[in-house]
């Protein structure tokens, strides 16, 4: 299949505001449904890691993550975990931007800085695919401050088999 992968149902309603078209109704109900939480942090994960896990879930809309999100979701709180290292590092350092090139002593980019661009690139790829953008943030919370809450297909589709 070329082009983009098709979204999940979860996420084409968030990005969409709550509503379904005809194909994408047809798609939802074939769709596997995972109902498992997303749980707790791996055993492996250090402090740190297992920190930044439990702080983001906490933050993730209700229903979103699931067990099925678990492996995009650990490299996210790893990436988050080690961008904040970095960061505390760069910031140990003087956080210089520029610094001196040891063999040509010309001035480069702070390798800390190039690492944190890298992870904030990182964290952005898996966030669009666990939908944590702005834009999805922003459709949910549209949806959930809707009268009709109840009766919304986001509503609905988040709330299988949990009531």
């Amino acid at each position: 299949m070329k082009g983009r992968p098709p979204k999940s149902t979860a996420l084409h309603l968030v990005d969409s505001g709550g509503k379904l078209g005809t194909n994408a109704r047809r798609r939802a109900q074939h769709e596997a449904q995972v109902l498992d939480a997303l749980g707790d942090p791996p055993e492996d994960f250090s402090e740190a890691q297992r920190q930044a896990w439990m702080a983001i879930a906490r933050l993730a809309p209700v229903g979103l993550l699931t067990s099925a999100d678990r492996e995009i979701f650990a490299g996210f709180a790893v990436t988050a975990a080690l961008r904040a290292q970095v960061l505390q590092l760069f910031n140990r350092s003087g956080g210089h931007v520029l610094v001196r090139d040891a063999a040509h002593n010309a001035l480069v980019l702070n390798p800390l800085m190039r690492e944190y661009r890298r992870m904030t690139e990182q964290l952005r790829t898996l966030g669009s695919e666990l939908g944590f953008s702005p834009t999805a943030r922003a459709h949910l919370a549209s949806v959930l401050a809707n009268e009709d809450a109840k009766t919304d297909e986001l509503m609905s589709f988040l709330a299988q088999g949990r009531t």
